[in-house]
């Protein structure tokens, strides 16, 4: 992880929401899909995906 998701991460383990930081690992962490094993960025599929609704 990296940018806003390592800050977020970071944040969350020094006030104390192990729990939070963990959740943090999966939505800004990488992926593969099921189907082909092509890697992609969680959030930033996310992103296109929202994007491309609104």
């Amino acid at each position: 992880m990296d940018g806003i998701g390592r800050r977020l991460h970071d944040i969350a383990l020094t006030d104390g929401h192990q729990d939070v930081a963990n959740a943090m690992t999966y939505v800004f962490g990488d992926a593969a899909c099921p189907d082909c094993e092509t890697g992609f960025s969680v959030a930033d599929q996310v992103s296109s995906d929202w994007s491309a609704t609104h």
